[in-house]
């Protein structure tokens, strides 16, 4: 009896043996699935290449009925000395905007990079990759009431200022008798980064437009300066 009861035993130790040596293959046949399973549904990233915007547009409109009108003197060309306008060549682009302006409208945003502003603007001969490495490009778009001839119109960007939290940028536009009419225009301005005390995907900007007329010869008499003020409503 106790023989067979020994016998018994021994082949239960050995049944058991059997089986713990087949759990291991499975077990690791299901982890290796597991794992191949996990590697396959990994999160889909963004290409990096897609350049990615880092300022917003500015849509704002100058105020032409509360406009400030005065007579200075001491006009210069060296007056406007800082971020003089490259003005484009083209005609009913809209860059910033879908649709035709008004004459008190006007659209700007800042770029920091060249990806994005080729994205936006395409090319552009005067603006290229190294442009960035010290300076911003600003883009100012609005109709003029003046036919916008570089070659017979003063047009200068100046006097970059923070005021309550907000930057401003002043648009100047020499008239010196030029024919008028509704022109859509481009402005494209490079602005030094160092003017800047803060990242531009957070700032505000909007723009202040002045007009000089001169009584007699430009840049050599007394001019009548209206300064037309932005406003968002």
């Amino acid at each position: 009896m106790k023989k067979l009861i020994a016998l018994l035993l021994a082949m239960i130790l050995c049944l058991g043996v059997l089986v713990a040596c087949d759990t291991p293959e499975e077990s690791s046949s299901s982890s290796s699935s597991e794992e191949s399973s996990t590697s396959t549904e990994g999160p889909v990233l963004e290409d990096p290449s897609t350049p990615q915007l880092t300022s917003k547009t500015f849509e704002g409109q100058w105020d032409y009925e509360n406009a400030t009108k005065e007579v200075v003197n001491g006009i210069t060309a060296d007056t406007f000395s800082a971020y003089r306008a490259i003005l484009s060549e083209w005609k009913g682009t809209h860059v910033l905007c879908e649709k035709r302006l008004s004459g008190k409208k006007f659209f700007a945003k800042m770029f920091s990079n060249y990806e994005e502003f080729s994205e936006t603007v395409s090319e552009f001969d005067a603006v290229v990759e190294a442009t960035f490495e010290n300076n911003y490009v600003l883009v100012v778009e609005g109709v003029s009431g003046y036919i916008r001839d570089k070659n017979a119109m003063d047009i200068y960007y100046t006097d970059l200022k923070k005021e309550n939290g907000s930057y401003t940028l002043t648009y100047n536009l020499i008239e010196r008798g030029q024919e008028e009419a509704l022109d859509f225009y481009t402005d494209i301005v490079i602005i030094p980064k160092s003017l800047f005390e803060d990242d531009i995907s957070d700032i505000d900007l909007t723009v202040i437009k002045k007009q000089y007329v001169f009584k007699g010869d430009t840049y050599n008499s007394e001019c009548e300066l209206t300064t037309y003020y932005p406003t968002t409503s």
